[in-house]
């Protein structure tokens, strides 16, 4: 079909993965700046500020999973793939691709029902945290969102996987004289 449109030209994609890159710069700069903060006061000023490891603890959490979140969107979180330098054959490359991204769908799958229920468990049992009384709720957030979110771009990165597209091109490999790598 010459009409089709890759996911990647919809809006609603564009639109996340922007979403993702201006939280991760704003979290980022929030982490630092507090961190900063924090040192100026306690080693300059000789002072501590009133809980600001709290407020540390829950820009890392943002940080940390839509950090997470956008590796999982690029497929460029750590792998150890040896076995595919030792691979001659396209079609065992193809499979190995196959399996690597389904088990990385199945546990997006697993993390993600965990994440809910303890988003669930969080919402039910409320909290707040000691010294300045932010909800609990608030770093429980991101867990639940993002480990929804790396199901979406797993389950991408596997359909990628079976049609036998290249993960940073996008363009068909298999059949094909190569496959790249998972």
């Amino acid at each position: 079909m010459k009409n089709s449109r890759q996911i990647e030209d919809y809006f609603l994609w564009k639109a996340l993965v922007f979403l993702i890159r201006v939280l991760l710069i704003v979290t980022s700069v929030a982490a630092v700046l507090t961190i900063v903060l924090s040192v100026t006061m306690r080693y300059i000023f000789k002072s501590n500020l009133f809980g600001i490891e709290e407020l540390i603890t829950l820009t890392a959490m943002w940080l940390y999973f839509i950090g997470g979140l956008h590796g999982s969107y690029e497929d460029s979180h750590i792998n150890a793939d040896v076995l595919t330098t030792f691979i001659n054959s396209v079609k065992l490359k193809y499979a190995l691709r196959i399996l690597v991204t389904g088990i990385c769908l199945a546990c997006s799958i697993v993390f993600a029902i965990w994440g809910i229920q303890y988003f669930l468990w969080s919402v039910r049992i409320g909290g707040y945290s000691v010294s300045l009384r932010i909800p609990m709720i608030l770093s429980r957030i991101p867990l639940s969102i993002c480990f929804l979110l790396m199901v979406v771009y797993n389950i991408y990165h596997f359909v990628n996987a079976i049609l036998g597209r290249d993960p940073k091109t996008g363009k068909r490999t298999f059949p094909g004289k190569e496959v790249c790598a998972p």
